[in-house]
């Protein structure tokens, strides 16, 4: 599981590719002949940031079972990429490239990684397929990043180990959509999509590949044999030309060099250290957002959501500003350190779920509105935050208090001051 969230002990279901016998020792062990098919994991704890286990409001089972493994296991074979989920494929990439047919050798039998270049390009195009049709496209964060050296790692094994032409892996997603298209319609729906951006990216990094793979055969001829390849030129490649480095360490123990593993370790850890500071430095303030306990008591409480019908109340000038008509509400609940309060003392922040508004809530698109509300007599300026997992949603306005504060006040006033919509939400 995660660093935070639900959890709880855990059984695995594991099958024996021999059979008759006690394979007990062979259990999580990486051999091909004992193998996982099924997790399953009793939801029982809340691990909290500061690691303590906190028992859930509700109990559940999470199950997962890998599919492609259990294929293995009905189809009584001994690998994945022996089924039918992947058959087709391998033979495509055959016709498709240059390449004696995939033997299935693993390891030292591999020897010139043929067979492994195989089941990468067949895993990765398969991965590529089912993001895109999912909307995750490669990017250069985040989860687009990952998809983005998935996409670049097929395309090396497909061009220099493979010997394909140009334009392998586009082909290849219509026979993903045929092997699964009938449990995942939305592969067949974004297939024309599919195909234009994996064959775009792969014509682009395409260009990066051969200028890398020059750089790289110039300084293995001035290192010669056995030598260390220079960590700056390994940097490089993967910080200006977008090779993942695992690529840059098999491009280069594939020439005879070796790669100084531990110091690109270090450059990389200094360099997400460093985004991490300027993102601290450049970013608003965290989404603030009701933990999953405080959330089942609001439930159990039985307060209601946040009613935002009032952000539809609006005016157009005619100098083209929208203006949003004021309401007023009452304060159901404050919210502090992950811990619900009825009141707050002079001096504390803290933020309150109102009963309504007239905010636009952030909610992982356009930005929130800012304004201020009135209580007793002083004003109090606010963002919006909403919490996505609630629908309708419990609207957190966070506010600065300097006077003390406690359930059921009244906000006499909320007013709009800055709105940054790009126009206002439709209904």
């Amino acid at each position: 599981m995660g660093d935070t969230g639900p959890c709880g002990p855990c059984t695995e279901i594991h099958y024996d590719h021999v059979g008759g016998r006690n394979a007990a020792a062979l259990v999580n062990q990486d051999s091909p002949e004992v193998v996982e098919i099924w997790n399953l994991v009793f939801m029982q704890f809340n691990r909290e940031p500061d690691g303590r286990l906190r028992p859930l409001p509700q109990c559940h089972v999470d199950t997962g079972m890998g599919l492609e493994r259990l294929v293995t296991v009905l189809q009584g074979k001994r690998s994945n990429y022996s089924t039918d989920l992947f058959s087709p494929l391998l033979g495509a990439i055959e016709r498709g490239s240059q390449a004696p047919p995939y033997q299935g050798k693993l390891g030292a039998e591999d020897a010139h990684h043929v067979d492994m270049a195989y089941r990468v390009v067949a895993d990765h195009i398969r991965t590529l397929s089912v993001c895109i049709a999912d909307g995750v496209f490669p990017g250069p964060s985040g989860a687009e990043l990952v998809l983005r050296r998935i996409l670049r790692r097929a395309v090396r094994f497909s061009s220099e180990v493979l010997r394909a032409p140009p334009g392998l892996l586009s082909p290849l997603v219509p026979i993903v959509v045929e092997i699964l298209g009938e449990a995942y319609p939305e592969l067949e729906r974004e297939k024309s999509q599919i195909m234009r951006i994996v064959g775009d990216s792969e014509d682009a990094f395409l260009a990066s590949l051969q200028r890398g793979r020059r750089i790289i055969d110039r300084t293995v001829q001035k290192g010669g044999d056995g030598a260390v390849f220079p960590v700056g030129v390994a940097w490089s490649l993967y910080r200006n030309l977008g090779f993942p480095l695992d690529l840059v360490g098999l491009m280069v123990e594939e020439r005879g060099l070796s790669l100084d593993k531990a110091a690109l370790d270090e450059l990389a850890v200094q360099e997400a250290e460093m985004k991490v500071r300027n993102q601290q430095a450049d970013e608003a303030p965290a989404r603030l957002q009701l933990d999953l306990h405080s959330l089942a008591e609001l439930q159990r409480q039985g307060v209601p959501s946040t009613n935002d019908a009032p952000k539809y109340s609006y005016t157009l000038e005619a100098d083209g500003r929208y203006v949003f008509v004021p309401c007023q509400a009452t304060v159901l609940m404050l919210y502090k350190d992950q811990a619900l309060l009825t009141e707050v003392h002079r001096g504390q922040r803290c933020a309150a779920i109102l009963d309504r508004t007239c905010y636009y809530a952030e909610q992982g698109g356009q930005s929130c509105d800012v304004g201020y509300f009135i209580r007793e007599g002083e004003q109090v300026s606010v963002r919006m935050h909403s919490d996505p997992r609630v629908r309708p949603p419990m609207i957190l306005h966070p506010p600065p208090y300097r006077t003390s504060c406690s359930r059921w006040s009244r906000c006499t006033w909320q007013e709009v001051t800055w709105c940054m919509r790009s126009r206002p939400p439709s209904r």
